[in-house]
């Protein structure tokens, strides 16, 4: 399941009983999101044929899933979910716990694209996808945070837009003024140190983008 795209859904679960089954979206249709997709009605349509999606606790693909979902559908709104959480362990316990509460208030998808294309505003339009999962999750108070978080600007299929480079940079911590200086004439023209690193893997990538797109080294 490596290499997936997420696109989360806030405030998307509707209802949460005793019996650990919930409902929720799991992706809206229609609507442009904060990394310029938006989903089209129809692009879960064959993958819902050849499989049902797991479910996962914060897309987290190297434990169990943490239940079943038992109804998966298309409707006007979105993709539809409704399943039932294993509530087996103390832990599954606090977690069902903290989403009544309201603690955790979302549903991400897992996918990989199948068909796509962008507009002149380089907004993509998602047509279908291979659905693997749908998580539970949280959102952090940090907007930038939950971007970092979901969106990877390497996914995209062609060079990003200036407007999407900045904002990566910016979510990552860079300077108004280093953000122009990488974006100007690529990480050289910060004068690095030669043994300063990157941290952020998302970074490197966007960063390496921008260098080759300059003919930068």
């Amino acid at each position: 399941m490596n290499g997936l795209e997420r696109i989360e859904c806030k405030f998307a679960v509707k209802a949460a009983d005793d019996q650990g089954r919930i409902t929720g979206l799991g992706a809206v249709f229609g609507n442009i999101d904060d990394g310029f997709d938006v989903i089209h009605p129809g692009a879960f349509t064959d993958s819902l044929k050849a499989r049902t999606p797991l479910m996962l606790w914060q897309h987290d693909a190297t434990a169990d899933p943490v239940g079943v979902w038992t109804d998966v559908k298309e409707t006007d709104a979105g993709l539809e979910v409704s399943g039932e959480m294993v509530l087996v362990s103390p832990q599954a316990q606090q977690r069902f716990a903290l989403l009544k509460a309201g603690a955790l208030n979302g549903l991400s998808i897992g996918f990989q694209i199948d068909r796509a294309e962008f507009d002149r505003d380089n907004v993509r339009h998602i047509k279908a996808v291979d659905l693997w999962e749908v998580s539970i999750v949280n959102f952090p108070m940090n907007r930038a945070a939950r971007i970092s978080a979901v969106k990877r600007l390497g996914g995209y299929h062609q060079t990003p837009t200036l407007r999407q480079a900045e904002r990566r940079l910016r979510d990552a911590g860079w300077s108004v003024a280093q953000t122009k200086a990488i974006l100007a004439g690529g990480y050289a023209a910060l004068k690095p140190d030669r043994d300063q690193a990157v941290d952020d893997a998302d970074t490197r990538d966007l960063i390496a983008t921008i260098n080759a797109a300059r003919g930068c080294l």
